[in-house]
């Protein structure tokens, strides 16, 4: 049963690292900022994303109580998880379910996507107008 929860655990933790390494490699046009950071408890005394003094917010890591763990790592993050929640199956779908930051992270890639849409539709009016204003002096 260990193995199974370990295992429910780490596709989970898996799927997040790859969301949160498409909204950090996420490229738009014109540049948009990544998201202000929402901070989610994963189980007690774990929490996404951590928070380093150097840096701020560490987007790829998972902070315990005694330290931070990467989400490339699942399986470590995993076992932690497990352990912190005594293995107990309900708990542990707790946890799978406290991973709400994967749909966090799907919204915030979209959000990125309709703010630079957003930002070029303003800009069109003052681009057609730079646009005709070469134009005509073309014309000249």
């Amino acid at each position: 049963m260990k193995d199974e929860l370990k295992k429910l655990l780490t596709e989970e933790l898996r799927e997040l690292w790859e969301l949160v390494q498409a909204l950090e490699k996420q490229k738009t046009v014109p540049y948009t900022r990544l998201p202000r950071p929402r901070f989610f408890q994963l189980a007690p005394g774990v929490t996404w994303p951590a928070t380093t003094y150097r840096d701020g917010v560490e987007w790829n890591a998972i902070e315990t109580t005694d330290r931070i763990q990467y989400l490339a790592y699942p399986h470590y993050i995993a076992h932690d998880l497990g352990e912190a929640v005594g293995w107990q199956p309900r708990k542990v779908m707790h946890t799978i379910r406290q991973i709400a930051a994967k749909q966090w992270c799907r919204n915030r890639i979209e959000g990125r996507e309709r703010e630079a849409r957003e930002i070029l539709k303003q800009q069109k009016k003052w681009a057609d107008m730079v646009e005709s204003e070469i134009a005509i002096r073309a014309l000249r």
